[in-house]
């Protein structure tokens, strides 16, 4: 797969992410297109330096440390425990935070998992080569995590979270400072653990990030929202449309 083609799947991936804040919902004129235009420049740029930067990376234990705290099984359990904690105590506005956190989180990997699916791009660890694109069902298997380079979703769920934590914090700047520093932090431990290319980081980051921001935006108005309830029965996720 070309460049053509990579350009052609950012474009439609921030197309499909950025916030439409207009009422009518599919109308292109509402979309936000300075930041697709700055974002695609930015990642075809980091994409021709895919491979020379990977090639000027050693591989660091400092990975492995961005691969638990931005693992998406870490940032959910921990938005869980947020949510059931807060409902114990009966603290809404910590039920409130968490609840956010976690339907950012399954947002995004939804759309990072299912781009993982249809690019199925190479890992660094496994290739020299930056631009092994394989293909939805290349090789017979749909999950395959050698080929699930971009984008990465680490990166991805540490900008979701991070932003909701900013969001909530907004008039604490140090807060919000530092939940960005921190999911920027993991986000280049990515490439240490040889795992991502720079592209796929910037993507998956770019991908939480504006995920968050509609989840955000979403939550006073209409739409479908992930709920998770708790009762005798144990613990679930429902999911609610409000209309």
């Amino acid at each position: 797969m070309n460049l053509r083609f990579v350009i052609g799947l950012i474009c439609i991936i921030l197309i499909e992410i950025l916030p439409l804040h207009a009422e009518n919902k599919t109308d292109l004129k509402s979309l936000e297109w300075q930041p697709i235009v700055l974002i695609t420049g930015i990642s075809v740029l980091a994409y021709q330096w895919d491979q020379p930067i990977n090639n000027n990376i050693v591989k660091n234990p400092i990975g492995q440390v961005g691969y638990f705290i931005g693992n998406p099984i870490t940032l959910t359990s921990l938005a869980g425990a947020g949510y059931v904690y807060g409902w114990m105590t009966h603290n809404d506005q910590l039920q409130s935070f968490s609840q956010l956190g976690l339907e950012s989180l399954i947002y995004t990997q939804i759309v990072v998992e299912s781009i993982k699916i249809l690019a199925k791009r190479s890992r660094p660890r496994i290739t020299d080569s930056s631009t092994v694109w394989n293909g939805f069902n290349s090789d017979g298997k749909i999950f395959d995590d050698d080929k699930e380079s971009f984008p990465s979703s680490h990166s991805a769920c540490a900008f979701a979270f991070a932003t909701v934590i900013a969001d909530h914090y907004r008039q604490n700047e140090w807060i919000v400072y530092g939940s960005y520093s921190t999911a920027t932090a993991i986000a280049v431990s990515r490439l240490y653990a040889k795992d991502h290319w720079l592209s796929d980081v910037i993507i998956g980051s770019t991908i939480g990030f504006f995920v968050a921001k509609e989840v955000v935006f979403l939550k006073s108005q209409s739409g479908i929202t992930f709920v998770p309830s708790i009762s005798s029965d144990g613990f679930a996720i429902s999911c609610g449309i409000t209309f």
